[in-house]
């Protein structure tokens, strides 16, 4: 078997109205994670702000993906920031999730990526098992902090195509921040979003053997952003969890933690980036100046 990943995460925007503050680190600490631990790597595609446009989205999950994946292998798919629901292309009536790339226009059905965009890619894949991870909310906000994208005036609509009411097909594994109905929000004392940072905690907490059940994972990350949301934002945030798996599916333990500061350090967008040297400046200092230096310290 073999491990696919492709990891989305969108802070800055065309539209810089729309900025968040942690997706794109959200989005990198994952692909960092999996790539880490996940062994039998195949296809692996990080894009991050400029790089997440609708273009970039739509290629990273296309023929390549497909090409690469085979009946074995499992495909993990991850997305940190908008969300948000319009209109839909086949039914003017009904409105439909969408994620919102980094080039997004206030014309959903022609900029975006929605429900019916993700339930084609992920049923042409011939993959075992899909696992798909998202950070964002459907329903557009005004509120401090939250992942919906902000588009006044909207109309009402009969109905909505969401990943609930949307059947994706055998093999795939869907866990989403939050309800359709709220709303997902960023955690400033985490510098994360509220359900990926739990979901990040989970996934690298101490475990007996070697591999796990994945649906195990779900119960603790819902029932701590729900608790934390709540208790210290006054907030309503409950984790959604849906799918279907057959057969026997596990994950292996990840034994290789991130050390993350997320000031000072990030994943490289690009991957030659990530074989270049950079220096890194030395400086001597005579013992006297240490001396003074912890002389100055003690007498703070």
């Amino acid at each position: 078997m073999k491990h696919h990943i492709v990891s989305i995460g969108v802070s800055k925007h065309l539209d810089a109205r729309h900025n968040l503050q942690y997706a794109s680190k959200d989005a990198s600490q994952f692909y960092r994670l999996f790539e880490l631990n996940l062994p039998n790597q195949g296809y692996k595609k990080l894009l991050l702000d400029s790089e997440a446009t609708l273009g970039q989205i739509k290629s990273a999950l296309g023929a390549e993906l497909r090409k690469k994946i085979s009946p074995d292998d499992a495909f993990f798919f991850y997305y940190s920031g908008h969300g948000d629901t319009g209109d839909d292309k086949s039914d003017p009536n009904t409105a439909s999730n969408y994620l919102i790339p980094f080039d997004a226009t206030d014309d959903h059905a022609n900029s975006c990526i929605s429900i019916q965009d993700l339930k084609d890619i992920f049923e042409s894949l011939p993959s075992k098992i899909n696992f798909i991870f998202i950070d964002s909310c459907f329903s557009g906000c005004m509120a401090k902090n939250t992942k919906g994208y902000r588009i006044p005036k909207k109309k009402s609509f009969k109905g909505i195509k969401n990943f609930v009411n949307t059947a994706i097909g055998n093999g795939t594994v869907i866990l989403m921040a939050c309800k359709d109905t709220q709303e997902a929000i960023e955690d400033p004392d985490y510098e994360n979003g509220l359900f990926t940072y739990e979901l990040l905690s989970e996934l690298q907490s101490e475990r007996s053997g070697d591999a796990y059940d994945p649906l195990t994972i779900f119960s603790p990350v819902a029932e701590r952003v729900e608790t934390r949301a709540r208790n210290v934002w006054k907030h309503e945030q409950t984790p959604a969890f849906f799918g279907s798996l057959e057969g026997r599916i596990s994950l292996p333990v990840f034994k290789t933690r991130l050390e993350i500061t997320p000031q000072l350090v990030s994943t490289p967008q690009h991957e030659e980036l990530a074989q270049t040297p950079f220096s890194v400046a030395h400086v001597e200092l005579s013992d006297k100046i240490k001396e003074r230096a912890v002389n100055d310290i003690l007498q703070l």
